[in-house]
């Protein structure tokens, strides 16, 4: 019996390789999204996690209540060694046909990137970047 091959490796050298992997991890586009993609050392892809964008006005006790359920999620990165994570954003699309928005006007869900960095830190899990990505542009919540 022939062993089966190994999967391919993907390798994320910058946050380029992020935006562009991403449909291909997922098998599709994400649209009102988070996505987490956890990095071995190495810099290879290990996993990949979706989940629905909160919406807006969602209630604190709901939300308190999903950040619970991210929460344990998470906990398996640090136990498989995943040392960082990059987060991808997909927030809704904008009304205008231009693209720019929230790009140019300011990043949607700040607040839910901060949540994440702590959730992942109690992992033991660094997020390396976090992104706002709309089209085919993107811009990190980092710099």
């Amino acid at each position: 019996m022939t062993p089966s091959p190994l999967p391919p490796r993907i390798v994320i050298r910058g946050v380029r390789d992020i935006v562009v992997s991403v449909p291909h991890l997922l098998g599709f586009v994400p649209g009102t999204s988070l996505v987490l993609v956890g990095l071995d050392p190495d810099s290879t892809v290990v996993v990949t996690l979706r989940v629905d964008l909160p919406w807006a006005g969602m209630p604190a006790a709901e939300r308190a209540t999903m950040l619970d359920h991210w929460a344990e999620s998470f906990s398996v990165l640090g136990r498989e060694g995943i040392g960082e994570a990059v987060v991808a954003v997909y927030p809704a699309e904008p009304d205008a046909d231009d693209g720019r928005w929230p790009l140019m006007l300011g990043l949607p869900h700040h607040d839910l990137v901060e949540d994440l960095r702590e959730l992942l830190a109690v992992e033991g899990v660094q997020l390396r970047d976090a992104l706002c990505v709309v089209a085919d542009r993107f811009r990190s919540y980092l710099c």
